[in-house]
């Protein structure tokens, strides 16, 4: 073989090679790209929760003392709801105070 065959084969087998080579780099930098920006989400994910909570603290610590004992109660009985379940448990509707029904006093004429 001529040197200039040489020549002209080894600029082929680099023109077939370099594509895949070019692909890999970039695939590489895409992957590492997608993972700086999965982080990024995760971590914006807890610091906006994180927020939420403090919000919540403190949203409670402004109500009075009654209405905080309001909302727990409310929120328990929504869950439980939710859950399926009964509003009240089952031994405090078996043992609490049912309302009586007031018969109507006939009127004497």
């Amino acid at each position: 073989m001529t040197a200039l065959k040489k020549s002209i084969l080894f600029f082929f087998f680099l023109l077939i090679l370099l594509p895949d080579y070019s692909c890999q780099r970039r695939i590489k930098g895409e992957a590492q790209n997608a993972d700086k920006i999965e982080e990024m989400q995760e971590e914006r994910k807890k610091e906006a929760e994180k927020e939420y909570k403090m919000a919540l603290k403190r949203h409670m610590e402004i109500q009075t003392k009654d209405t905080r004992k309001r909302i727990k109660r409310s929120r328990k009985r929504s869950e439980r709801i939710m859950a399926g379940k009964p509003p009240e448990p089952f031994f405090r509707r078996l043992f609490s105070k049912k309302a009586r029904k007031v018969k109507a006093k006939p009127t004497d004429k």
